[in-house]
């Protein structure tokens, strides 16, 4: 089954802040895309989970196109071998909470030193923020240690 990669550019505007800390995402990661999700569907529908502040949450996808209409988005296929327990991971991830401390302090150390000083991976899966989140997703070693340079 294919599912999809979601990397999004929110554009900055001033009278918006939370496309502050996009713009600030972008300048450290020195990329064009400055968060990520995943799309997946279930019975014909399609949705989009992701991590964002303060909570892991699932949107169909066209309400969360229409949340946002400025952000602009690009999708990368992935194939899924086990596509039910691949949604059952899914589903076991809405409503966790977003890890603020490794976007804002983790992440930057880890991509500026290229070296990871964050959480080990026994913790790592309580909280994610959006790269996290995917690569858990998609059953990366290392998910816990993932910057958008990866």
């Amino acid at each position: 089954m294919i599912v999809s990669i979601v990397l999004v550019h929110n554009p900055f505007n001033i009278k918006r802040p939370i496309t502050w800390l996009a713009a600030l995402i972008r300048k450290v990661t020195r990329r064009h895309y400055n968060h990520s999700a995943m799309l997946f569907d279930v019975e014909d529908r399609v949705y989009v989970i992701e991590a964002i502040y303060p909570r892991v949450i699932i949107r169909e996808f066209n309400k969360w196109i229409k949340s946002d209409p400025q952000r602009e988005y690009k999708l990368v296929p992935r194939t899924i071998d086990d596509y039910p327990s691949f949604v059952e991971k899914v589903l076991s991830q809405v409503g966790k909470e977003y890890d603020i401390m490794s976007l804002v302090f983790y992440l930057p150390i880890s991509i500026i030193f290229k070296r990871w000083v964050g959480r080990k991976k026994q913790i790592a899966s309580r909280k994610l923020y959006c790269y996290e989140l995917v690569a858990y997703l998609l059953d990366e070693d290392n998910y816990y240690k993932v910057n958008p340079n990866e």
